[in-house]
C-alpha cells in the first residue's frame, strides 16, 4: 500500500470529523406568531433535534410588542414543552435586547421520544391510491 495515499485518508477523516462535531440551527419566532406557522417550526426543530444539532431559538420583537414580553415568554415556554421531549434547555430564556434567546440541546439517542414526527414507513406507501374511475 502507498504510505501517501494511506496518510492522506487518515487525514481526510479527521478533518471531516472535526467539521460535522456541533453544529448550532436557529428557529426564529415572533410574538404574535400563528398557530400553524408555530407547528410548522416546530417539526423543523425536531428534525434538527433528531440529527444531533443543538437548537437556538429567538423571539424577535417588533415595535411596540416589546410593551408585552410576557406574550413573548409565552411563545417560547410554549415551544420548550413541545420539544422537551427530544432535548433539554441549556439555561432559562433570556431577554436580550429586543429579543429572547434559548439554547437546546439533543437528548441521547435512546432517550427522544419525536411529537410531531411520524416514523418513515421505509418506501411501503410509494403507489398512488387506486382512483374511482375503471
Amino acid at each position: 500500500m502507498d504510505f501517501g495515499k494511506y496518510v492522506y485518508e487518515e487525514q481526510k477523516k479527521h478533518t471531516h470529523v472535526k467539521a460535522t462535531a456541533s453544529k448550532i440551527k436557529e428557529i426564529e419566532f415572533s410574538a404574535r406568531i400563528a398557530e400553524h406557522d408555530f407547528n410548522t417550526k416546530m417539526r423543523h426543530g425536531e428534525e434538527f433535534l433528531s440529527h444531533g444539532n443543538k437548537v437556538k431559538l429567538r423571539l424577535k420583537f417588533r415595535g411596540r410588542e416589546m410593551a408585552h414580553t410576557e406574550i413573548g415568554f409565552a411563545v417560547i415556554k410554549r415551544a420548550l414543552d413541545e420539544l422537551s421531549g427530544m432535548g433539554h434547555p441549556d439555561s432559562d430564556p433570556k431577554l436580550l435586547g429586543k429579543q429572547i434567546n434559548v439554547m437546546l440541546t439533543p437528548h441521547p439517542v435512546n432517550k427522544r421520544k419525536p411529537k410531531f414526527h411520524l416514523p418513515e414507513n421505509d418506501g411501503a406507501d410509494d403507489e398512488a391510491p387506486p382512483s374511482g374511475q375503471h
